[in-house]
C-alpha cells in the first residue's frame, strides 16, 4: 500500500504499464488498424508503443473474461435505463453475482491468490475500471491507518449504493475484511 495520505490515482493505465521487463516482438498490423492506433495515440499525444501497451492491457485484464463469458459493454444511456427499471435490491443481486463469480475465477486462471492486492491490482485497477462499473479508482491510507478506496462514476446516487454494498459484502464474505462506506451520488469512498 501507499504512505499515509499519498492518493493514487487509477483512471488510466500507466501504472500498469510502466515495467523494466520489456519484451520486443515484431509481428504484422493491418495497415488500416495501425492508421486508427497512430491517430488515438497522436490525439492523446503518446506513442504507439504506449497505445498498443495500454490496448494489449485492457485486453488481458478485462475484454478476453467478456468476451469468454458472453458479456457487452454499454453505453451510459444504457446504464442509466438499469439503474431507472430495476429497483435497487435487484441490481445489487445482479451485480453481486457477477462479482462473486467472474472475479475469483478470473484471479484463480491467472495463478493469483484471492488476496487484497491482487484483488486492488487486477480488480479494481483493471478489470472494474476498464468494464465500466467505475470511471476511476484511486486508494490512500488514512491517519488512521486505514485504506480508502475511492470509486468515481456518473451514474448517480442509485449506483453509488449498489457497489457500496457489493463491494463491502465481497471484501467481508470473501476476504474477511470489515469496512464502511462513505457514499455520495458520484463516488463512493470503502
Amino acid at each position: 500500500m501507499r504512505p499515509k495520505g499519498r492518493a493514487v490515482n487509477e483512471g488510466d493505465t500507466t501504472g500498469f504499464a510502466k515495467s523494466d521487463k520489456k519484451t520486443t516482438i515484431t509481428f504484422a498490423i493491418d495497415n488500416s488498424i495501425l492508421k486508427i492506433i497512430r491517430d488515438d495515440a497522436d490525439s492523446h499525444k503518446i506513442s504507439i508503443n504506449a497505445k498498443i501497451n495500454d490496448v494489449l492491457l485492457r485486453y488481458a485484464l478485462c475484454y478476453r473474461y467478456s468476451e469468454a463469458g458472453g458479456g457487452v459493454m454499454f453505453p451510459l444511456a444504457t446504464m442509466e435505463l438499469l439503474l431507472n427499471t430495476y429497483d435497487e435490491d435487484t441490481m445489487a443481486r445482479l451485480y453481486s453475482s457477477l462479482i462473486d463469480d467472474l472475479v475469483p475465477s478470473m484471479l484463480l486462471e491467472n495463478r493469483l491468490a484471492l488476496s487484497l492486492k491482487n484483488w486492488v491490482e487486477y480488480v479494481f485497477k483493471g478489470m472494474l475500471l476498464f468494464g465500466g462499473s467505475y470511471q476511476g479508482f484511486s486508494y490512500f491510507k488514512d491517519e488512521e491507518g486505514h485504506v480508502n478506496f475511492v470509486f468515481r462514476h456518473n451514474y448517480g446516487i442509485k449506483w453509488s449504493r449498489v457497489i457500496s454494498t457489493v463491494y463491502m459484502q465481497f471484501l467481508e464474505k470473501t476476504l474477511n475484511i470489515h469496512s464502511t462506506s462513505s457514499i455520495l451520488p458520484s463516488s463512493v469512498t470503502i
